[in-house]
């Protein structure tokens, strides 16, 4: 069985410690990890089957810190969304809102892009995310900003053979979404863009892209997701 292999690292004065593998789950292996804000509680990706759904899939599980560097034994996430089907990225809000991609029967496209909304220490049923986002085609791989002011996902384009480019919507007055716009030949290319992340600090862009020819970490100025908005603004 193919483990998933995460790695963690850290800075420490100009300079990154040697990279040490996460071992949460050494038998089936850790996935696309992602901190809750809080920095309380780590979610990740595990194919770990079910006693009552031993189905093989992904699903969303998560630690969380005992003591200073320990961590809890992993437990899968709140039924509601584990429920869902998914692949690949998720991400969650400052308030602890989780955006995944969801497969479950309905969606749009083979793949849509959901919300369960954090309250009272669990998750609410997951909802979509609206048609200003998601589309007949594949949605997937969020990123959703701290503030919940932008939404950076993947779309499948047509015109690239199915090749997904990097998309990005933003809250509008009405608190809803503006219609996804591609983000332009500064960050897609002919390859595939997934798997978006902007650091912590708001300064850079991180993705993947990924074709027969590339398989690799780009990074950029983060100051594009603001070029995109004034441009869209200055056309409404």
């Amino acid at each position: 069985m193919e483990k998933g292999r995460s790695l963690c690292t850290e800075r420490v004065g100009n300079r990154w410690t040697p990279p040490e593998l996460l071992l949460f789950d050494p038998e089936y292996g850790v996935r696309e990890p992602m901190f809750a804000h809080s920095d309380r509680r780590l979610y990740f990706l595990s194919r770990r089957p079910l006693e009552h759904d031993p189905v093989n899939r992904e699903r969303i599980w998560f630690v969380e810190r005992t003591g200073g560097t320990g961590w809890s034994a992993p437990r899968v996430i709140d039924e509601v969304v584990a429920a869902h089907p998914t692949h690949w990225q998720f991400s969650l809000t400052a308030r602890g809102d989780l955006y995944f991609t969801s497969e479950i029967s309905g969606v749009r496209g083979t793949q849509d892009i959901y919300v369960a909304r954090w309250r009272n220490g669990r998750f609410d049923d997951p909802e979509s995310v609206g048609g200003a986002v998601n589309s007949e085609l594949r949605d997937f791989c969020p990123f959703i900003a701290p503030d919940e002011s932008y939404l950076i996902f993947s779309r499948s384009v047509p015109e690239e053979n199915g090749r997904s480019d990097l998309f990005i919507s933003f809250r509008d007055p009405e608190d809803g979404w503006t219609k996804a716009v591609n983000m332009g030949d500064s960050v897609n290319s002919l390859h595939n863009e997934t798997s978006p992340v902007v650091t912590p600090d708001g300064r850079y862009l991180f993705f993947l892209r990924v074709s027969g020819d590339v398989n690799d970490v780009y990074w950029m100025d983060a100051g594009v997701i603001d070029d995109i908005r004034r441009t869209a603004e200055s056309t409404e």
